[in-house]
């Protein structure tokens, strides 16, 4: 789904929302939920990613953002969170893969080399990987049916980093 982007504004036609005063004061945020309705979606979260060996975690984030955001508002409407729990297990799959190698190489078949260059890899990649995550989580949250998105270049996150 496409979402609709606002590149720029031109100020001298922009029109203040009636729920923004033109004095520049707004309303701030809210959060509508209660301690015991995310402890029952966390303690629920909790057991199943302990019974399946941590496979449920992916949909356990999501439930628990999307509780989170359903219930954080923002001028009176409240955020989405759209994400598929499928593809956070894959990164998480991915991530843990890598992991496994370096260590296999590393601790059992004393292949130091293979496992500097596994390392080596992880180490170039890791930029380009947080901002993949930083993409994905923005891509997939929404206020007023409007998804957010993140323009930075991945050089950005290689200087950071």
């Amino acid at each position: 789904m496409e979402g609709y982007y606002l590149k720029s504004v031109d100020l001298a036609s922009f029109e203040v929302e009636e729920d923004i005063n033109r004095e520049g004061d707004f309303k701030s945020f809210e959060f509508k939920g209660s301690a015991s309705e995310y402890f029952r979606i966390w303690i629920v979260n909790i057991a199943l990613s302990i019974l399946t060996l941590g496979i449920y975690s992916a949909w356990a984030k999501v439930r628990a953002n999307r509780y989170l955001y359903a219930n954080t508002y923002l001028n009176g409407s409240n955020f989405e969170y759209n994400a598929d729990p499928v593809r956070i297990l894959i990164g998480r799959v991915v991530v843990v893969s890598m992991y496994a190698m370096f260590v296999i190489f590393s601790q059992y078949l004393f292949l130091f080399e293979v496992a500097g260059v596994i390392a080596l890899i992880a180490f170039l990649v890791m930029p380009w990987l947080l901002r993949q995550a930083v993409c994905f989580k923005l891509r997939n949250t929404s206020y007023r049916n409007i998804p957010f998105r993140y323009e930075g270049k991945v050089s950005d996150f290689y200087l950071f980093f």
